[in-house]
């Protein structure tokens, strides 16, 4: 027994002198030399001798001279919440982060029954605090917190009854579904939630619907929150809604069904096993198909049934793609929406052996590793190196064999074929029989540096554009390649398919950079390729300042512009299998009309040019421009909340750089004049403007004198337009006894999606369907959308916006005098 004990204390005492690793050590060295049972013994001797020690040390005088670890306390954020009465709201929850289900630790804390709340220790920074109060409206507020304490306080509005009535497509209610928040639904965030989750706490908001099919929430905001309806057996359904006194009514349909039967085409004998997969079909030449598992399902002994949950636009049609080893995959003929009755489709598969290929070196060695991409007209998946989709497409990897097979198909299908050594692309047409041999060739590259006025540009993207840009019913992947620059302004692509293409600096309106402008550079890049580019860093710049013309130009900022700077020498041309374009490719001026032409953008990509960002007051600055002759294209946009329609100002300007001009080191333009559509102001006289009305009448605004009557410009296309609609909506319902008058302007390009929108959004008001180049939207000089017009009952413009909120403040305040 002494060898135990003294195996313990001589661990306690080396602990002590020379640390707790080596005494561990030394006692289980000694333990070793005695039974096991002593030894269990030892080692709970020597950790209660430990803890002794470690206590006696505790209670050490401490020597100052030592180095302390002082721990930082971060900022104590505390405050506040009172009711509308200013008295103390007692009971709800305060969350510091904007998704605090998928966030990890604890993210909220309870109100104090005095009212107060205090968050633990935070790092220093910005949060989305959020109270959560039952009987009071969800407030969220940002709140910069720096070191030491941060006070923020809360008065909180009572809360908005929202009631939701939840019916089948025959109005019978659906009882008991559930009701969740939709990520980022509200405000940008999903503080407003009500899971059950251990790891939330619960916020009191309710989460199912009751036996009758009605949700209630007595407590909502009063501004419009984003739900996810769901019962087992129905579409899932997702609402934006504002709360009101009424209920709203949302039609939960029964899930797509197609089933059928898939037989071979000789025999007529059921096929024992195959794979059916979801094809949605936007329009008659645009599909996308679905190849997640759990989106498929698994045909057996000639039968099938596939159920579709749709979450998009009633105007979305749905078709079945059928796929079984040995035979042609097959496209069903027919397609279903949602809400409408089941598809019975039966297929006849023609038996055709799988499509081989060989796939070698360019010294003709076999390739033992090497991925498969396949892009169709109907699959048209992203394609990256790193990262083929195989969520709207397929792609596979074959590793030990220089063979692949795929199967045959219905419709012409474009391989990628590429490793580390090479790329390769074909296409496969339907009547082929096999694939071939398939020759790696080595990648294209480009490299180079980024420049400004002669200063490297760092961390800014860098995009290579394939030249063709595929058409809807071809075989195709969409795709660009993307890489930064360091902070010398060097890039490097790394590998780039062999093809012609442009290489460009990102830059547009919508981004804040400090860049003014950026070359494009069009090359033909071949096998083994390498491209060295210098971009805006040779040359000279040119400078000028656009001036709008036909209305105030000091009020009209010019960023919202599109603008190209394009060298008139002809360009890279397209391949031989590429859809020609209705743009010449010659050296000739650019015509205003091409402006608007759908090939303008692809004609860019061929040509040598530069995009040109304005600054708000209308100057700009070219940078990296050589002799030569050019045509500087001017597009004016107003300010958009949402989606550009159309420019309110073009204007083209031949500009011819000599090399005299060159050496003079720069070249100023002065001010360039681009008359300006600016369409009715506060105070025009809107008499004369014609709509149809909901009894489908052709009326003109003098026809409602005395009433309030608004035009709202959208299209179906627009996620801004789409997102306003709820509060729109709500407001519009809220004025039905005031002498106010909605005029709906749809100017989707297709008429039917434009109706099947409105239908959707609940937009019960009149609404003209007038396209994209009507009169009416030229007349207002819609810009982009949403746009806004208020009419006085005097027939006069009140005010025009991009945001409703300011028209609903215009006419509340209208209303109230």
């Amino acid at each position: 027994m002494n060898n135990w004990i003294e195996s313990a204390l001589l661990g306690s005492a080396l602990f002590k002198g020379s640390g707790l690793l080596l005494a561990t050590y030394l006692s289980i060295w000694i333990m070793r030399k005695t039974s096991l049972c002593m030894a269990g013994f030892s080692v709970l001797l020597c950790l209660v001798l430990v803890a002794i020690q470690l206590r006696a040390r505790a209670l050490e005088p401490q020597d100052e001279s030592r180095t302390a670890l002082v721990m930082d306390r971060g900022v104590v954020l505390r405050g506040s919440i009172t009711g509308p009465d200013g008295k103390p709201v007692t009971k709800g929850l305060v969350v510091w982060v904007s998704n605090p289900y998928f966030a990890t630790g604890v993210n909220e804390v309870k109100i104090q029954s005095d009212g107060t709340f205090q968050l633990p220790s935070v790092e220093p920074g910005q949060y989305p605090i959020t109270v959560l109060a039952p009987g009071f409206a969800p407030d969220q507020r940002e709140v910069e917190s720096s070191q030491g304490s941060t006070t923020c306080n809360f008065q909180l509005e009572p809360g908005n009854p929202i009631h939701i009535k939840i019916v089948d497509i025959n109005d019978n209610p659906i009882p008991n579904a559930t009701v969740s928040f939709v990520r980022d639904g509200w405000r940008g965030t999903t503080a407003i939630y009500n899971n059950d989750h251990p790891n939330v706490p619960a916020s009191g908001i309710p989460r199912q619907a009751n036996e009758e099919g009605i949700f209630n929430w007595d407590w909502a905001p009063s501004d419009e929150v984003t739900y996810n309806i769901y019962k087992s057996g129905y579409n899932t359904k997702t609402v934006t809604l504002v709360a009101k006194g009424e209920a709203h009514r949302v039609v939960l349909t029964y899930p797509m069904t197609i089933s059928g039967s898939v037989v071979d085409a000789k025999s007529g004998k059921p096929i024992d096993h195959f794979k059916v997969i979801p094809v949605k079909a936007f329009r008659f030449d645009f599909y996308s198909t679905d190849f997640q598992e759990s989106r498929s399902a698994v045909g057996e002994n000639g039968k099938y049934e596939l159920r579709i949950d749709s979450r998009g636009e009633p105007t979305d049609r749905h078709r079945v793609r059928i796929e079984a080893d040995g035979y042609r995959t097959a496209l069903g003929i027919n397609s279903l929406a949602a809400g409408e009755p089941p598809l019975v489709e039966d297929f006849c598969l023609q038996p055709v052996a799988p499509l081989v290929g060989r796939v070698v070196t360019q010294g003709d060695e076999p390739a033992k590793k090497f991925q498969v991409a396949i892009g169709t007209a109907t699959t048209s998946p992203h394609f990256d190196f790193d990262f083929p989709e195989t969520v709207s497409g397929q792609a596979f990897e074959v590793e030990g064999d220089s063979t692949f097979k795929i199967a045959a198909s219905f419709e012409p299908q474009r391989l990628r074929v590429f490793n580390d050594d090479g790329f390769a692309e074909l296409v496969v047409q339907p009547d082929q029989d096999e694939i071939g041999t398939v020759v790696l060739q080595p990648y294209a590259n480009v490299s180079g540096r980024l420049m400004q006025g002669g200063v490297p540009m760092g961390n800014e993207s860098v995009d290579f554009y394939p030249l063709v840009q595929r058409r809807l019913k071809e075989a195709r992947f969409q795709e660009s390649f993307h890489t930064q620059t360091d902070p010398d302004g060097y890039f490097d692509f790394g590998r780039l398919p062999p093809v012609a293409g442009s290489v460009q600096a990102y830059l547009g309106p919508w981004r804040e950079s400090t860049l003014t402008s950026s070359q494009s550079v069009p090359l033909n890049l071949r096998p083994g390729d390498h491209q060295q580019l210098v971009l805006s860093g040779r040359g000279i710049p040119v400078s000028g300042r656009v001036v709008a013309t036909g209305r105030s130009n000091d009020e009209f900022l010019k960023r919202w512009s599109l603008n190209f700077f394009v060298n008139r020498q002809e360009g890279v041309r397209l391949p031989l299998d590429a859809s020609p374009l209705s743009i010449p490719s010659n050296s000739g001026a650019i015509e205003n009309a091409w402006l608007k032409h759908t090939d303008f953008s692809a004609w860019l990509v061929t040509k040598q040019c530069h995009f040109v960002k304005l600054r708000d007051d209308g100057f700009f600055n070219i940078h990296g421009v050589t002799a030569g002759e050019y045509d500087l294209v001017i597009q004016l946009y107003e300010q958009p909340a949402g989606c550009l329609v159309e420019a309110v100002g073009t204007r083209v300007v031949p500009v011819t750089l000599t090399a005299e001009q060159v050496s003079a080191g720069a070249l100023d333009l002065g001010a360039i004049e681009v008359e300006c559509r600016s369409g009715p102001r506060p105070g025009s006289d809107m008499r004369a403007y014609e709509f149809v009305n909901s009894d489908g009448r052709v009326v003109h605004v003098s026809d409602l004198s005395g009433r309030y009557i608004l035009l709202h410009v959208w299209a179906s296309w627009c996620a801004p337009c789409l997102a306003s609609m709820p509060q729109l909506r709500a407001d519009v319902a809220d004025l039905e006894t005031a002498p106010f008058t909605a005029i709906g302007i749809n100017v989707d390009a297709d008429k039917t999606r434009g109706q099947a929108a409105a239908e959707n959004h609940g937009l019960a008001w009149a609404q003209n369907y007038v396209g994209e180049d009507s009169d009416l939207a030229h007349q207002l000089a819609v810009s982009s959308v949403p746009a806004y017009y208020l009419i006085g009952p005097n027939g006069t413009l009140v005010g025009s916006s991009s945001e409703w909120k300011e028209i609903q403040n215009l006419l509340q305040e209208k209303l109230e005098h």
